[in-house]
């Protein structure tokens, strides 16, 4: 019930149906009043305690999150604090970069990420897709606008973390721009904009 009334109504995840969610949700009202009434610093200590809460509980409710679902959280918090957003995926679902880049199209202005999708689990956002998905697909002004070196940047990362990178990874892979199939050779011999989305000499691969 602590979700129907005050400053969090609304928000996307049923909290009533989660066991212990009382003090989280408590928590979570204490950090928007104090980032209200004061300093965003003050509503950290109440921050720091609404994760510590969350890590406690049983369940996890984003795990029946649904498509969509990203963009409601990031108007949702846009709504809430004055500040501007980030957005922090992992890859569990093979969605990271989609779920990025949704949040940024909902208003998000900072993403995180790692280069080449390097991290715990199943991987974090991969800044290797998104920025020139930001630059070249959406016309997004990021910190790195030129990234005529992106794949040597991926390359170099993974050789420093004695890793890899997959061959087929989006615009940076070695397989990314490679065509071996007949139909896919004589289109691209005519126009490589029929199989190339993008001219691969623009992340220098």
């Amino acid at each position: 019930e602590a979700m129907k009334d005050g400053p969090l109504d609304g928000m996307m995840f049923d909290w009533s149906r989660v066991p212990g969610s009382t003090r989280l949700v408590s928590e979570l009202k204490r950090a928007r009043q104090a980032y209200r009434t004061g300093t965003p610093e003050s509503a950290i200590p109440a921050l720091l305690a609404a994760r510590a809460e969350l890590r406690r509980m049983p369940e996890h409710p984003w795990k029946e999150a649904k498509l969509g679902e990203v963009d409601r959280a990031v108007r949702e918090a846009r709504s809430m604090f004055k500040s501007q957003i980030g957005v922090h995926a992992h890859n569990d679902s093979e969605l990271a970069v989609a779920n990025s880049l949704a949040a940024v199209e909902a208003g998000a202005t900072m993403v995180q990420g790692t280069i080449n999708g390097l991290g715990e689990r199943c991987g974090n956002a991969n800044l290797c897709s998104i920025i020139p998905a930001l630059v070249l697909k959406m016309g997004k002004r990021t910190s790195l606008q030129d990234l005529s070196g992106l794949t040597s940047l991926a390359n170099m990362i993974g050789e420093v973390a004695n890793v890899l990178p997959d061959p087929r990874l989006p615009y940076v892979g070695t397989s990314a721009f490679v065509h071996k199939a007949g139909m896919h050779v004589s289109a691209v011999l005519k126009d490589p904009r029929t199989y190339e989305h993008v001219d691969p000499q623009l992340v220098g691969n």
